[in-house]
């Protein structure tokens, strides 16, 4: 009985791939595998007649052989579609009610077996995050949807944004918004530009202040995501070629700040600021980032280029496991302004 379960899962399969409606038996023969047995596959076909997932052409007749099956069948298309239909419907019961799945009730069931994943990825996204407010590039919106920079372009998610109806509501742009920065009037006197990106708005102000007493070229502010579009002009915002540039990140000690500066370091080599970090771990946790989608490959990225202690770093972990987080602005203005001052790059 084993067998004829096997045989006749493989037979459907071959009806559904098959294109037309009607299908000869010889179809079938060609495309099961070599050395199947005919009792154990026309038992098969049996089943699927009693089934109604085919029925007998009756113009073709019978074959001869011991155990008589018809030479042709005419597939019921609906039928076949029952179990994908099903399925669909108890993820439409499920998943956001911006996601649209009208497309995949009437298309080859192909594409809902290809993209179910794929949509269940973008309903975890919407309920961590919402619909977006703001317009993202493509790399950035990939990233945070599915934490690979080029799901969209490169990978057909905008084919799949554009099946349930969301590729406009997704908010993605082609267009770069330039960089928010201040420059120390300094900027010129050492041996590399450096620049300092910060997530958030209030602590950007709170450094403003101390700019000119660091030997950093500027201080960037980064606005959660959308440093990851500005920072491809920011070159030409602030045009000096004659000296190295790099990069410092100091973000939220969450998954969501983590992602950005990986994201980041992949397009532009940005450093982690970890001064600031391990200061920032002196501080109290917070709740409230349970919701967040976990970045594994992102976290361990960071936690390899992080210059802290394995005490440190496993506290890192067991935060962002327990969806705790540090918020910047945990750090105090005295301790924010003394690391800064102190660190030289090295």
């Amino acid at each position: 009985m084993k067998d004829v379960i096997i045989d006749r899962e493989k037979i459907l399969k071959i009806l559904k791939k098959h294109k037309k409606k009607k299908i000869e038996l010889s179809e079938i023969e060609k495309k099961l595998p070599a050395g199947s047995e005919y009792l154990q596959y026309a038992e098969a076909i049996e089943s699927l007649l009693i089934e109604g997932y085919i029925k007998m052409v009756k113009a073709s007749g019978y074959n001869s052989r011991y155990k008589s099956i018809p030479n042709a069948y005419y597939i019921e298309k609906r039928k076949l579609r029952e179990d994908i239909d099903n399925d669909i419907q108890a993820v439409r019961l499920n998943i956001s009610n911006s996601i649209k799945l009208d497309f995949y009730l009437t298309s080859d069931t192909k594409n809902w077996a290809e993209d179910r994943k794929y949509i269940l990825m973008i309903d975890e996204y919407i309920k961590s995050n919402g619909i977006p407010d703001n317009n993202s590039t493509v790399e950035e919106r990939s990233y945070q949807i599915s934490s690979d920079e080029k799901w969209l372009s490169q990978k057909n998610g905008l084919r799949v944004l554009k099946r349930v109806n969301l590729k406009d509501e997704m908010k993605i742009t082609s267009n770069f918004e330039p960089a928010m920065f201040a420059i120390n009037e300094k900027y010129n006197q050492y041996d590399e530009y450096k620049h300092l990106i910060v997530e958030n708005k209030s602590i950007y102000y709170l450094l403003l202040e101390i700019l000119k007493e660091t030997d950093f070229s500027t201080l960037i502010y980064g606005a959660g995501w959308r440093i990851i579009s500005c920072i491809n002009d920011f070159k030409k915002q602030f045009p000096f070629k004659d000296k190295l540039h790099k990069f410092y990140y100091f973000g939220d000690l969450d998954y969501e700040g983590i992602k950005i500066w990986d994201l980041l370091q992949k397009n532009n080599e940005a450093c982690i600021a970890s001064e600031f970090y391990v200061e920032l771990l002196k501080s109290p946790r917070s709740k409230g980032k349970e919701k967040q989608t976990p970045g594994k490959e992102a976290r361990d990225n960071f936690l390899l280029n992080l210059k802290a202690n394995n005490i440190m770093k496993e506290d890192i972990i067991s935060i962002l496991d327990t969806g705790m987080y540090i918020p910047q602005e945990a750090l105090k203005v005295e301790a924010l302004k003394r690391v800064w001052r102190s660190i030289d790059g090295s």
